[in-house]
């Protein structure tokens, strides 16, 4: 399969993420996911996903591997834009012909994740939280609301 390689590169959605031993694979882009099988763990775990068109590892894997890397959206066309994907799909969520409302209830401000990237980080927040009552007539109202 390595001359049609050539013509692939890997999505820069991509994560491996390794639980219990085992290597999975998961595209942020189309949801894709797959759990690595033994015999192809050294093929995966030295595949370098930052480098999108650095195939040379995938050349021995068989056929059908491939084309459920290409159905998973984990290797696609060279000539494919992630970005214009993300973009329609932007566009078609704001401007779209679905007319439906869309609510983000946020109970607290409190937030304890601690992301590395968060820019919210070093501001302070009153430190409010939503009642239960609001939260419960919120989840018992949902899907009737009407405008």
């Amino acid at each position: 399969m390595e001359s049609g390689l050539q013509e692939l590169k890997f999505s820069r959605y991509n994560q491996k993420v390794e639980l219990s031993g085992k290597l999975f694979l998961y595209n942020a882009l189309t949801g894709g996911y797959a759990s690595v099988d033994e015999e192809y763990r050294d093929n995966f775990d030295k595949c370098d996903f930052k480098k999108l068109d650095s195939m040379k590892e995938l050349a021995e894997l068989p056929n059908a591997i491939i084309n459920q890397l290409m159905e998973g959206g984990f290797i696609i066309p060279k000539n494919f834009d992630e970005f214009n994907v993300i973009k329609s799909m932007h566009y078609r969520g704001r401007f779209g012909a679905n007319k439906a409302l869309t609510m983000t209830l946020i109970p607290t401000m409190n937030c304890n994740f601690r992301c590395p990237y968060c820019y919210e980080k070093d501001k302070k927040y009153p430190v409010k939280k939503m009642t239960t009552e609001v939260m419960d007539y919120s989840s018992c109202k949902k899907g009737r609301v009407k405008l």
